[in-house]
């Protein structure tokens, strides 16, 4: 039995917001960000803090952007978080090699 391919969903096709999102986890490869506002579903990543994590021990760099990526399934479950939560606050996302792997968020 032949399994039908997964369709495949780029950063084109998300919002703004959503795609600041996703481009600045990109961007900065490792850290976090705290206290991100969600309105109607939508990140406000200006009223968040990001921190970026290095290792002294190794040299990073900011990685350019190619806005026309194809998502990852860890950037469509935290698009899908985002539409869970509605409106409130995500505590933290932590992210690795630019993609979101922790979440922390206070249940209603």
């Amino acid at each position: 039995m032949m399994s039908t391919p997964r369709k495949r969903i780029s950063l084109k096709s998300r919002t703004p917001a959503r795609q600041a999102l996703i481009i600045c986890m990109h961007e900065m490869q490792y850290g976090s960000i705290r206290n991100l506002p969600i309105v109607g579903g939508e990140p406000v990543l200006q009223q968040a803090k990001v921190i970026r994590r290095r290792n002294l021990a190794k040299q990073s760099t900011v990685k350019p952007v190619n806005k026309n990526f194809y998502l990852k399934a860890s950037h469509l479950q935290l698009l899908k978080l985002l539409d869970e939560i509605g409106d409130g606050v995500l505590d933290m996302i932590s992210f690795r090699e630019g993609l979101p792997c922790e979440l922390e968020h206070s249940a209603a």
